[in-house]
């Protein structure tokens, strides 16, 4: 319990000390969650290297640069040879996510930007496609109701007026 208890307080003096929003830190949380494969409550310096690597390509050189930004930020970080072997909990992927944006770490918030576009031009023109499919539906039910009883406008108008005369 002590473990979790002090795990919380440094979650939240991270949090306190960021500029981050609920929705971002939930954000940030969503993407550590979902690359934390083996469950351990932490991203190996590979792991995080590749996510940024998916936004900004890495080479040699921002591999190094990224390395050093990861060891300013790790409060638990413990220097060993083998980079594979590094690692940090979230709270500290927070704060490097914050240097990295601080930074303009290979451009990435023009990246990050452009790819919010994207994803925004996407779903408005998905909106467009769901829109047409739903006329298209419509037009489709109202052929068969035409095809069935005359013209469209005859099945909404309703009986004919001459049907009453005897």
């Amino acid at each position: 319990d002590g473990v979790r208890k002090e795990k919380n307080r440094k979650e939240q003096q991270a949090l306190d000390q960021l500029p981050f929003t609920r929705a971002q830190v939930k954000g940030f949380r969503e993407i550590f969650v979902e690359n934390d494969l083996e469950g351990t409550d932490s991203l190996t310096f590979p792991t995080v290297a590749s996510l940024l690597n998916t936004l900004v390509p890495l080479g040699d050189r921002r591999v190094q640069q990224l390395a050093e930004l990861f060891q300013k930020q790790c409060q638990s970080f413990q220097r060993t040879a083998d980079m594979e072997e590094w690692s940090m909990d979230f709270p500290d992927f927070l704060k490097l996510m914050n240097a990295v944006l601080d930074v303009d770490f290979c451009g990435i918030k023009a990246k990050s930007s452009q790819i919010a576009a994207d994803l925004e031009r996407a779903k408005e023109k998905e909106k467009v496609r769901q829109k047409q499919s739903e006329a298209e539906s419509v037009l489709g039910r109202l052929s068969t109701i035409s095809s069935s009883s005359g013209s469209v406008f005859d099945a909404l108008a309703g009986p004919a007026a001459d049907s009453d005369v005897d």
